[in-house]
């Protein structure tokens, strides 16, 4: 399932709205930060040069899922270090920085209720904060194991009925549009957070994904309190090697690796809350002393934690 690859100059895309295929008429550009289409709509917007742009690995600088209720085309996807086919019923998210590439194999047919993409800079929920609250609050937008989902029938009505309201309100564009829009995006990014902590079985993929995935889910129970890697594989009735082969070749990294960036995550969240002492943040994390959670982040993450903060407040 993993695979590797190696790329010079990799293309950014920053923008949203410029992203999206030139011709895709409808719905109109509201919003520098928010976007949902129609996947039906995408699909016959799209020309050769779109379709050459999409199939080349790139990045974006927004957070986007898809929601497949059809795959006519049966697109081959790579998100992060995964790569798979998109089938009927399926959920896929792709955080920002990710490298991902989609290609239709030049076959585009278009369906009517296909599914939709729903694309969001972080300024469109958090004001305040940024990309990494909305990571540590939904971590499927940072899995480094399942970034595709397979939804039952139950699952997938539920969350194409709140993802088509969401679309309905942002064509129509009525009085307080962006706000309800707003609550149905919170609304539906919660859904998911209760349907995939429910059903890790959802990924269709080996067993060691499925190990992989149980582990995740265990580590987003604890939330801050996160325990070793040989809790987890207690939890899990196997040994904590089993567990980390199996991790690696799930994700391309072990148990501990991804433990670590989970747990990075989450401190990078706790400091853009900037009223909450670094001492504070450690002391909560687990770390005995400020100095080993100091140590910690550097190491992780190139810089300080006050050096961190810094640049948040020079940037805001």
């Amino acid at each position: 399932m993993i695979l590797f690859h190696y790329f010079g100059f990799m293309e950014v895309y920053n923008d949203i709205n410029s992203y999206y295929p030139s011709d895709l008429k409808s719905p109109k550009t509201l919003y520098e930060d928010f976007k949902i289409m129609k996947l039906e709509s995408i699909i016959n917007s799209m020309n050769k040069k779109e379709l050459e742009k999409y199939k080349k690995p790139h990045r974006r600088s927004f957070f986007e899922f898809s929601i497949g209720k059809k795959e006519s085309n049966s697109p081959q996807v790579i998100i992060g270090a995964n790569e798979f086919v998109g089938v009927d019923n399926n959920l896929m998210f792709t955080t920002m920085g990710q490298v991902f590439s989609i290609d239709f194999n030049d076959k585009l047919k278009a369906e009517e209720n296909e599914g939709y993409i729903v694309a969001f800079k972080p300024s469109f929920m958090i004001k305040e904060r940024g990309d990494f609250e909305i990571m540590n609050r939904f971590r499927f937008f940072n899995s480094y194991t399942f970034p595709h989902y397979i939804l039952t029938s139950t699952q997938m009505d539920i969350t194409n009925n709140l993802t088509q309201n969401m679309y309905k309100e942002y064509v129509n564009d009525e009085k307080y549009a962006r706000e309800i829009i707003m609550g149905y995006l919170d609304v539906l990014l919660h859904s998911f957070n209760r349907i995939l902590s429910l059903s890790p079985d959802t990924i269709a993929f080996t067993s060691y994904d499925r190990i992989a995935a149980h582990f995740e889910q265990e580590i987003f129970k604890d939330g801050i309190e996160l325990v070793s890697i040989a809790d987890y594989a207690l939890r899990l009735n196997i040994s904590p090697n089993y567990l980390s082969e199996s991790v690696k070749k799930s994700t391309g990294k072990n148990a501990r690796q991804v433990l670590l960036d989970h747990k990075l995550i989450i401190a990078k969240s706790l400091l853009q809350q900037r009223k909450r002492s670094i001492a504070e943040i450690a002391f909560e994390m687990g770390f005995s002393e400020p100095t080993n959670f100091t140590k910690f982040f550097k190491q992780m993450a190139g810089l300080t934690p006050n050096k961190f903060r810094f640049n948040l407040n020079s940037t805001s």
